[in-house]
């Protein structure tokens, strides 16, 4: 097995000026950034830190190793796994870029930013491949493994070239049913024909686009091509603090890796299965036809990373369609996996549930409510308030959450009184409050 051929178009140092016209080609200039809608995510989350938190996400790169002297790749958060030396060098350079593509570094003024520049990713390395490029269907093997332990949630193999193996599939079978999330390059002789190890079920086969939009021409074709990033003069990181511009499926494929660790980070209770749904559901369709949402040449079509946000955030997890189990159940590939029925979706905010009420009354005549809270990803949006109602109209306050001046944390279960002392009989109202629950309240009387 080997990597996918690429086209080198060029390869310069750091202190050669990237120019586009008379602008420097800084880092957020990237062509394929804005095409992806990846410079929109950024966007959304920096406008609002405090609701949009991400958990960091490991993502393993199988290919030829990691420049960790590169200025422009992160240090910390990396690890490796090898079948050829050192797996944090890279004498070929196609790893190199792979991983600038999933995680440059972003505003150091040097180079690129990747999919993921605020340095939060969790390099998992794997390096199976040699310093030419060439691997065994032994050595990829035993990069998959690497990675299937590593904990990472997020597999990029731009390789390919081996014939179709139980020993693989039944590999993939495993990760996914793990909750890994896998994709692979669908290859780069833009004939129809199956490459492995992109075209097994549970793996994400990835076409390309050119600078246009369009299906590059280089770009393979199958029943199992699921989805299109970028993949035309992709500039990265190479090693020697060089950076390189490269065009392949090989591109494209750690873009999308990338864009999932993006989306998953701020949606971690979501499966990989439903990660994967989002994506293709939110895809530009490239079919050229209205009415066909998906075909073997574009697959669901171009990934747009604010769409799948969008969806996420409307619809929660169900954007993405049912958990199966074993998961491996759901991983079907192509036009033919299961995506969710959006319009039957109803959104969150529309989802309004009251926490549950139990009052407790004590062999000693004393009641008590008693609350039971789940919180979501957004916990710090939520606070509630029980008052008695006095006199017709007049509140008074018995209690509030969270206590004190902080937050609720995130997808945890609160249970307690909202009141510490008995509670008389009359009229008692409880309010909760939440960015997408805008104001939930009840009144009851005992």
């Amino acid at each position: 097995m080997y990597k996918m051929p690429t086209e080198i178009e060029e390869i310069f140092d750091s202190h050669r000026q990237l120019e586009e016209g008379n602008r420097e080609l800084a880092e957020n200039v990237q062509y394929w950034i804005g095409m992806t809608q990846v410079n929109k995510v950024w966007e959304r989350v920096r406008a609002r830190p405090n609701k949009y938190r991400s958990s960091r996400v490991g993502v393993c790169i199988v290919d030829t190793g990691y420049d960790l002297n590169h200025e422009d790749l992160p240090k910390d958060a990396v690890s490796a796994g090898s079948s050829f030396g050192s797996a944090l060098t890279d004498g070929d350079g196609h790893g190199t870029h792979c991983a600038g593509v999933v995680g440059a570094i972003g505003g150091n003024s040097k180079g690129i930013a990747g999919v993921n520049p605020d340095g939060q990713v969790k390099f998992r390395i794997s390096k199976a491949l040699n310093n030419e490029g060439m691997g065994t269907a032994s050595s990829v093997i035993k990069g998959i493994d690497d990675c299937m332990n590593s904990g990472a949630k997020v597999m990029s193999m731009s390789l390919g070239g081996g014939a179709e193996a139980n020993l693989m599939d039944g590999m993939f079978d495993e990760a996914y049913d793990r909750g890994m999330m896998i994709t692979g390059a669908s290859g780069n002789l833009g004939i129809r024909t199956p490459d492995y190890p992109a075209s097994y079920p549970h793996v994400i086969s990835v076409g390309a686009v050119d600078r246009s939009g369009r299906r590059a021409d280089f770009s393979n074709w199958s029943d199992q091509l699921e989805i299109l990033a970028p993949g035309q003069s992709i500039t990265s990181s190479y090693p020697g603090n060089r950076y390189a511009t490269l065009s392949g499926t090989s591109m494209a494929t750690p873009i999308i890796a990338g864009i999932a660790a993006m989306i998953w980070s701020y949606f971690p209770q979501c499966s990989n299965q439903q990660i994967r749904n989002v994506l293709l559901s939110s895809a530009r369709t490239l079919t050229g036809d209205p009415n066909v949402e998906c075909n073997q040449r574009t697959g669901w079509g171009m990934v747009q990373a604010i769409d799948a946000f969008d969806l996420l955030e409307e619809y929660g997890c169900a954007a993405g369609g049912q958990n199966f189990n074993p998961p491996r159940i759901g991983g079907v590939g192509g036009c033919n996996q299961p995506l969710a029925d959006i319009s039957s979706l109803v959104p969150l905010s529309q989802q309004v549930q009251p926490p549950p009420i139990n009052i407790e009354q004590s062999n000693f005549g004393c009641k008590r409510l008693m609350l039971k809270i789940m919180t979501d990803s957004y916990a710090y949006e939520n606070s509630w308030v029980f008052n008695q109602i006095k006199n017709g109209n007049t509140r008074v306050e018995l209690g509030k959450g969270p206590p004190g001046e902080g937050n609720y944390a995130d997808l945890t279960e609160y249970n307690g009184a909202a009141h510490s002392g008995c509670l008389e009989a009359g009229t008692y109202e409880f309010i909760f409050k939440g960015e997408k629950i805008l104001m939930c309240s009840f009144m009851f009387l005992f």
